[in-house]
This record gives C-alpha cells, sequence and structure tokens, in this order.
C-alpha cells in the first residue's frame, strides 16, 4: 500500500524579481530589441553592463514562456555573471533564486542546489527575511526530492525560527506543514502529527482555509500510516469539503486520494475505486502526469485487492512508464514491488525476486523504510512459496523490525502473521501461537473510529490470522483456548453495536471484550441449549501450478448447557480434491430442492487465488418481483434425490450426532461461518432418510456472545403492543438498474395470514393502504410482536438497501430498507419477516449482514426469517400453526419446529417448509 505526502506548492518567486516583465512588449519584438544590445560583449560603463545583464534576464523570462528552458538557463547564467562582476548582490540572488527553480523544472536536482544555496547566502547577507524563508522552502523541497531528508528536516527549521522570528504566522504555518512532509517520509509519525496539528491550529486561527486543507491532508496520511483509519478518514472528508468550496482541485484530488487508500486498506474496495477514479479524472484535467502515475499505481493495488491480476498488471505498466519518465524513484520502487507481487501470485517467482531486489535496492538507496519493509515482507512470502525457509524467516523478521520501529502497526500485523503460518508449518507450534496472537492484538487495535461497515470489510481481510491460530492451537490439543480464538474471531462489529445499546452506563472495551471459556460456558447454561460453533478453515494448496486458497478443516465444537465442551474436525479436502465441489456449493445445490433448472444454471466463480464461490442461479430481485429463471425440462431420467442434503448433514451432524441431545423438546443452537448462513439445517437428511427437524428444535445465531445480548434485551421488554401487517399496496420497484419501475404482484395469502393472526393474537392487522411506511414505522417503536407478511427483497451489493415492502405514502417509498431499520429504536420480543429472503445478506465475518441484523441491532430479541423466496399459500399456513403452537408453550424454537412438522406433513418438499430460521432467543 502507498500513499502521497502533501507537498504545499509555494511562489516560485518569480514576482519578486527586480526586473520582472512588466512591459506590454510582444515577445518577438521585445527580441529584436534585445538583440543589439546582447550582440555587444562588453561594455565600458558598470551602468551598460548592468543594462545588458537586466536585458538577459528579461529575455529568459520570454524564454521560460516559450517553454525554451535551455535557452533561457544560458541566458540567467549570463546575467549572473555580470551581476557578479559589478557586485550587485540584489539581482545576483534573484537570478540564483530562477536558476535554481529552473534547474528543478528540468530535473536537475544537484545544480538546484547549488544555486539555491547561493541565493541563501546573498539573501541573509542582505539582510532579506521573507526571501530567505522562500529559499529555504525551495531548498528543503529539492532536499526531500533527493531522499536527503535531514537536510531538509535542517533547512524547514531554519524558515520554522524565522518566520517565529519575523512574526510570519502564514510562514509558520507553512514551514510546520513542511517539516510534516519530512516526518512523514521519515515514518516519524508522532512527529509529523505534532508539527500538522500545529500548523492546522494556526492556519485556523488566520481564516486560511488553503493552509487548513492542505495540513488536513497531511494528518490524514500520518493516520493512514499508523493504520488509524477512522481518523484518518475524517481529516482527508474535511480536506475534500474545504477544497471543493475554494475551487481547489489540486487539493481536491489529494483528499480523493486519501479516501480511496482509506477505503482499500479496510476492504471497500468499490469505494476506493471510485475515490481513486475521480482523482485520476481530475489530475488527467490538469495534465499533471506524476500524480496520474501514482493514482493509476494505487488503482491497480485495489485491481490486486480484487485478484484481478491482468488488469493491474496493465495499470502498474503504464503507471511505471509515467514514473520513469518523471525520474520518480519513490514511485518506481513501489510499482516495482506491486509487480513482484502479481507475478508472485501468478507463480512466475523469477519475475516477482526481479521486481522484488530492484525496488529493494531503490527504496534502501533513498532510505524509504516503508517501502522496504513491505517489499522485504514480500520477499519472505515468495521465499516461503519457494521452501526456502531460512531466508523467508530473516526477511520476515527484517520487515517487522523497520515496522515496529517506525510504528507501521498494519506491517507488523503481516509480518507477525506470516511469521507465525511460517512456524506452523515447521511445526514449531509454540512460536506460532505467539507471532499469531501478537498479530491478533495488533490488528484489533487498528479498529477504533471505524464506521460499522468498514469494521466489517476490516475484519474480512484479517480472519485468516485466527483461522491460522485455531490451527496451531489444536494442534497442541488446546482444543478450549481455540473456541476462544474462533468465538474472537466472529461478529465483533456486531457485538460492539449491541454492547452499546443494552446499557448506557457501561464499559464498552469490557462489555464488548470476546468471551472467555467460563463466560462461554455461562451463556450455554443460561440459553438452557446445547451450542454447535463452526469454523471452516482454509489453507493454502498448489493447483494447476499456482497458489490457491481451498477449504481444509471443518472445526465443530459442541457447548453444553453443563458447561462441557466437545470437538470435532472434519477432513474437506477430499471435496474439491476428488469430487470438483465445496461446501459452499453442497448448500447452494441444496437449495434447488428438486429443481433442475436450477441445477442446470448453476456454476461458480473465483477471483484471483480465492476459494471459488458459488453463484445462485436464481437472482433475488428477479423472484421477489414474480419472475422466474429460465425453465429447462429435466430430462426423462431425472429423480430429486435431496443428495447435497445428505452429504452435508454427513459433513456437518454426524461428526457430533452423540453430542446433540435426545429430547427433540432441547434447543440446539447453531453458530454458522460463510456460506453455513444459507444452510436451512431443519431440511439435513439423515442415513436413515429423516430431516434433522423431526429429533431437533433449533436456532442460530451469528456468534455465541450475540446471545448474551439478545437475552439482555429480552428481559428488558416494556412494550405491549403487537403489531400484524399484510399485503400492503404495493411501491413500485424496478427490477434492476435502468429498468421500468412496475408494480409488486399483490399477496393475498399474506393477506389471510394476517388476519387469521390477528384473530389468534387478538389484534388488528393493517392491511392494503392502511400499511403505510410512516404508520408501520411509527407502530413498530412500541410493539412487541411485530409480523409483517409481505414482498421482501435481498440486494446483494447493497445489503443494507434490502427492504420490506409497505404501501408508499407522499413522505416515503414504501420500501423500508435495512438501514433505515438499523437507526430505529425497537423494544420487541419477536419479529417475523413472512416475505421472500428476508434471513439472507451479505455474508461476512461479522455473519449475514441485511434485514435481521439490522432488526437485532435496532433492539428486536429474536427474528423469524426466511432464506429463500417462500410460496405465498405454504407460508400462510406454516405461520398460522407457529402462533398457534407458540401461545401455548411459550418456546419459540419448539413452535417453529412443530409449525414445520404439521407444514412437511402436508408438503413433502423441503422447499416449501424450511425455508425459516429462527435466530436469537428461543423463550
Amino acid at each position: 500500500m502507498q500513499h502521497f505526502p502533501y507537498f504545499r506548492i509555494s511562489l516560485f518567486f518569480l514576482s519578486l524579481l527586480l526586473f520582472s516583465l512588466t512591459s506590454s512588449t510582444p515577445a518577438s519584438q521585445a527580441r529584436r530589441f534585445l538583440a543589439p544590445a546582447l550582440a555587444q560583449s562588453e561594455s565600458s560603463t558598470p551602468r551598460e553592463r548592468i543594462q545588458q545583464a537586466d536585458r538577459l534576464s528579461q529575455l529568459g523570462l520570454e524564454q521560460v514562456r516559450q517553454n525554451q528552458l535551455d535557452a533561457a538557463r544560458r541566458s540567467w547564467q549570463g546575467a549572473l555573471e555580470i551581476y557578479e562582476e559589478v557586485g550587485d548582490k540584489l539581482k545576483q540572488g534573484w537570478t540564483a533564486i530562477n536558476l535554481g527553480l529552473l534547474y528543478e523544472t528540468l530535473g536537475d536536482d544537484e545544480r538546484a542546489v547549488a544555486y539555491h544555496q547561493q541565493s541563501l547566502e546573498i539573501v541573509r547577507e542582505l539582510g532579506k527575511s521573507d526571501a530567505e524563508r522562500g529559499v529555504l522552502h525551495n531548498l528543503g523541497r529539492v532536499y526531500e526530492r533527493l531522499a536527503q531528508y535531514r537536510q531538509a528536516e535542517q533547512v524547514y527549521r531554519q524558515s520554522l525560527m524565522l518566520a517565529r522570528q519575523i512574526g510570519d504566522r502564514e510562514g509558520e504555518s507553512e514551514a510546520l506543514h513542511d517539516l510534516g512532509t519530512v516526518y512523514q517520509a521519515l515514518a516519524e509519525y508522532r512527529q509529523a502529527e505534532q508539527v500538522y496539528g500545529q500548523s492546522l491550529e494556526i492556519s485556523r486561527e488566520l481564516g486560511d482555509r488553503e493552509g487548513e486543507s492542505g495540513s488536513s491532508v497531511g494528518l490524514g496520511n500520518v493516520y493512514l500510516s499508523r493504520g488509524e483509519y477512522g481518523r484518518s478518514q475524517q481529516f482527508y472528508q474535511r480536506a475534500l469539503v474545504v477544497a471543493r468550496e475554494l475551487g481547489n482541485q489540486t487539493r481536491e484530488a489529494d483528499a480523493r486520494v486519501g479516501l480511496g487508500l482509506v477505503f482499500h486498506a479496510v476492504g471497500e474496495y468499490r469505494e476506493s475505486e471510485y475515490y481513486l477514479q475521480q482523482a485520476l479524472a481530475i489530475s488527467e484535467q490538469q495534465g499533471d502526469r506524476p500524480k496520474q502515475g501514482q493514482i493509476l499505481t494505487n488503482l491497480g493495488i485495489v485491481y490486486e485487492s480484487r485478484g484481478e491480476y491482468p488488469r493491474a498488471l496493465q495499470v502498474y505498466r503504464d503507471s511505471l512508464t509515467i514514473a520513469t519518465e518523471d525520474g520518480d524513484r519513490a514511485t518506481q520502487a513501489k510499482i516495482l514491488d506491486n509487480l513482484g507481487t502479481v507475478y508472485n501470485h501468478l507463480a512466475e517467482g523469477d519475475r516477482a525476486e526481479d521486481a522484488y531486489r530492484r525496488s529493494l535496492a531503490m527504496s534502501q538507496e533513498r532510505g524509504d523504510r516503508v517501502a522496504q519493509s513491505n517489499t522485504l515482507g514480500n520477499l519472505g512470502i515468495l521465499y516461503e512459496r519457494r521452501g526456502d525457509f531460512d531466508r523467508a524467516i530473516r526477511s520476515y523478521l527484517q520487515s517487522l523490525a523497520i515496522a515496529r520501529d517506525i510504528g507501521d502497526r498494519r506491517a507488523q500485523a503481516n509480518s507477525l502473521h506470516n511469521l507465525g503460518s511460517l512456524y506452523e508449518k515447521l511445526e514449531q507450534y509454540d512460536r506460532a501461537e505467539q507471532y499469531l496472537l501478537e498479530s491478533i492484538q495488533i490488528r484489533e487495535q487498528l479498529r477504533p473510529d471505524l464506521s460499522d461497515s468498514q469494521k466489517i470489510t476490516l475484519f474480512d481481510q484479517y480472519r485468516r490470522t485466527y483461522e491460522r491460530l485455531q490451527s496451531v492451537l489444536i494442534a497442541r490439543d488446546r482444543i478450549e483456548k481455540a473456541l476462544e480464538i474462533a468465538e474472537r474471531g466472529r461478529a465483533r462489529a456486531f457485538v460492539e453495536l449491541l454492547a452499546r445499546r443494552v446499557s448506557e452506563d457501561f464499559d464498552l472495551a469490557s462489555a464488548s471484550a470476546p468471551p472467555d471459556l467460563d463466560r462461554i460456558r455461562a451463556i450455554a447454561r443460561l440459553q438452557n441449549a446445547a451450542i454447535v460453533q463452526y469454523s471452516i478453515v482454509l489453507d493454502e494448496f498448489t493447483v494447476g501450478g499456482s497458489p490457491q486458497w481451498r477449504e481444509s478443516q471443518l472445526y465443530i465444537w459442541v457447548i453444553r448447557p453443563t458447561g462441557a465442551i466437545a470437538f470435532r474436525r472434519v477432513d474437506l479436502t477430499p471435496l474439491w480434491q476428488q469430487q470438483q465441489t465445496s461446501i459452499a456449493e453442497l448448500i447452494y445445490k441444496s437449495r434447488c430442492f428438486g429443481d433442475f433448472s436450477c441445477y442446470s444454471q448453476f456454476e461458480t466463480a473465483g477471483r484471483g487465488n480465492q476459494p471459488p464461490q458459488a453463484i445462485d442461479p436464481r437472482p433475488p430481485r428477479s423472484f421477489n418481483l414474480g419472475a422466474q429463471a429460465t425453465h429447462i425440462e429435466p430430462p426423462p431420467e431425472w429423480e430429486a434425490t435431496y443428495d447435497e442434503l445428505k452429504q452435508l448433514h454427513q459433513l456437518l451432524i454426524d461428526p457430533i450426532a452423540d453430542l446433540l441431545p435426545t429430547d427433540p423438546n432441547r434447543h440446539v443452537i447453531f453458530i454458522p461461518q460463510d456460506s453455513l448462513f444459507l444452510l436451512p439445517f431443519p431440511a439435513l437428511i439423515d442415513e436413515n432418510g429423516r430431516y434433522l427437524i423431526e429429533k431437533h428444535a433449533m436456532l442460530t445465531a451469528p456468534s455465541i456472545q450475540v446471545l448474551e445480548f439478545t437475552r439482555q434485551q429480552s428481559e428488558v421488554l416494556a412494550n405491549r403492543e403487537v403489531l400484524i401487517v399484510g399485503n400492503p399496496e404495493m411501491p413500485l420497484v424496478a427490477d434492476g438498474v435502468g429498468e421500468r419501475a412496475i408494480a409488486l404482484k399483490p399477496l393475498p395469502y399474506a393477506e389471510r395470514e394476517a388476519q387469521e393472526i390477528g384473530q389468534i393474537l387478538q389484534a388488528t392487522p393493517l392491511i392494503g393502504k392502511k400499511a403505510t411506511e410512516t404508520a408501520v414505522v411509527e407502530q413498530m417503536q412500541m410493539a412487541r410482536l411485530i409480523h409483517l407478511a409481505t414482498h421482501g427483497s435481498f440486494d446483494p451489493q447493497q445489503a443494507l438497501d434490502s427492504w420490506i415492502a409497505l404501501t408508499p405514502s407522499p413522505t416515503d417509498d414504501g420500501l423500508l430498507t435495512a438501514a433505515e431499520i438499523f437507526e430505529l429504536d425497537l423494544n420487541a420480543e419477536l419479529v417475523v419477516l413472512s416475505a421472500c429472503e428476508t434471513g439472507r445478506g451479505k455474508i461476512t465475518g461479522d455473519g449475514a449482514i441485511g434485514l435481521s441484523r439490522s432488526l437485532i441491532s435496532a433492539g428486536v430479541a429474536s427474528v423469524l426469517v426466511s432464506l429463500w423466496s417462500v410460496p405465498d399459500d405454504t407460508t400462510a399456513v406454516l405461520m398460522e400453526e407457529f402462533y398457534q403452537h407458540w401461545l401455548v408453550s411459550g418456546d419459540k424454537a419448539q413452535a417453529l419446529r412443530q409449525a414445520m412438522l404439521k407444514t412437511m406433513a402436508n408438503d413433502p418438499n423441503p422447499y416449501g417448509w424450511a425455508a425459516f430460521t429462527l435466530i436469537g432467543e428461543a423463550e
């Protein structure tokens, strides 16, 4: 990962030239006017010689305007010689300034330094304090380009002292900002934070909004480098607002680049690409080629992170061309490092090593310790894949040492993870445990000040550290400690949301801390249930000649109400090595329930070296709007056998069957992971053809600790109202971007369902046009029980845009989204979403992000939701049975079991009765 230090642009002091061009004489006329005088090789008097030098200086300015830079250089050097000859110190100083700036433009920084030093001596001799500070600024900028950061620090400190001596507050702010860029480059982030903060304070005091924007970008860079992503985002956003108000597109591009890097760091790649593309458009409009190259490099990192290696390669090559043309060695080094990583992913080890070594040499030459740490870590990965473990360990340790020295927490965590994983391969489990645990501890320090969604995506990047530590602990036969880590590695953002809600007066860090074994056992006792926690562990295998991540092990813990903890493991490698399938594929196919069209259209897709992902052949939105997938007639020999449901039972239930309660009235709570959130556990079939629902009453939860909070929410219920909604007057919805909006189909059985449940619960339902979004939301916040029988939609791209359909009104669109529910203050014992796919969500390490998570976050103790598009008529029957049993038993899990068994007797196909899942509390 790379980022841009912010370089504040200063005046080039051409306006300070005493001989600046003020006449309106055209350039061609000026040259004709100056030619006779310039032809004179000598003048008889000093006055005439000065006039000749003035003409040369003026000619140089004209030549710069005409982009005749080499000619301008000759003119100004000639003028400088004359001024030195006649002893005109003032004009010597101005001419030396111009030559220094000109050599900067020509890319000759060594000569630029010489002229800046010459001009500095002169302006100091003349006592020109304002000019001295400007020359110091220019000299420091060149030292930075030469990677001579300590020299740059020295001259910027001189500039700062001078500004303070003469009371130049604006100059003081600029000098502080300049020091910030140096400390940023040296990875001395604490000093950078201090001086940027002082610069920002002065800019705000002076009302200098340009300075405020620049220092905000600088602080954003510091916090990004330290892994404080929330604070970094705040400063970049502030800089963006100010830059747009000022119309400063250069600053706007800097802020957008910064935001793009923050979003990349937390794994939100689509948002990252959006901001970087906007910044790229600005730099292209301005014709800023160097910045274009830097932004292209960061876009390449986004594509690489998404596994789009050919696209990343092309972008890196384009940006390398620009950086080479510009002589930007720092950017070249970073691009070469990125190219090496892509080649490593593509199993082109020799090309990867060459790119890494070239990158490392450039970074060492420039003293860029951040880049050195990154490249050494990447070399370690390369050596590890070659089996050269000693060199890999040395590279990882070197990378770690630098990262610790400069305070780069993200790089530290990466190196620690790599060391831990390598020592696991070497079966040195004590060292592996030490490094992996320290990596987790550092990664968890990166979370403060992030939004809920950013915490989720950040964790998803780091979940493999938790997986590796589980494997190491199990190898050491520390089964219970491995359970703690498995629990520590899931639903952390969700837990923090619930912890904030449950109590207003508490220590968030303590309340949301991952549970230890005593706490886990206490939760199992309180739930009076067998808790089954699954953990799917991936490993890197060589597949088709390149490294690929594939399912390796399934870990299963069973925590009984007594507190006893048992463990089972299942080898998953035969699934993909022998059967060319995966757990995710089995789950998706199991949801076809004998539908030949569904089977025949099933496919998988993968990116980069990640496991292939199953693609549901039935798009969520088209099913919700009443459309059907393309129908394909099955061949005569086709028979629906539900083989996947049987195989999943063998994988998930058979290993722990002896640990589950034999009494069907006792509860089993499943804690799924990944695609297991989409699995209809009730429909799993054992070797005797019995469904799991016939033997157990069951619930699910995203983590064990979430159960602790849902129990607390169930104990503080104050509402008494019942809200039932059925078949609202449907809103208009577009089936896809750019499609014409059409009305959702009415649901007559949902209306009947609401009326029947209203009679059971002695409540009047909201039917048709009465069920407006406004009325429903208002009553939801006063209700203890909420039942919504309507259409629902799961949005796989934007999970919080998933919705429940209600009647639109002049003040709303009739679509109650997960994002809107998230903001409500609910106090409900149960919410039933009797609609299609209301239990689905974007699968993350935090669980399924969608309607159910939003409801529990808003204060609901239990939710009953569906995993697929459910038949209208069958659902009505199942719901009526559910409420009748619940009123008698007071046990939601047992009521759902009885409702499923009754519905199954009339309709054996699990598609009709197995869709609903209960999340949260049973009683």
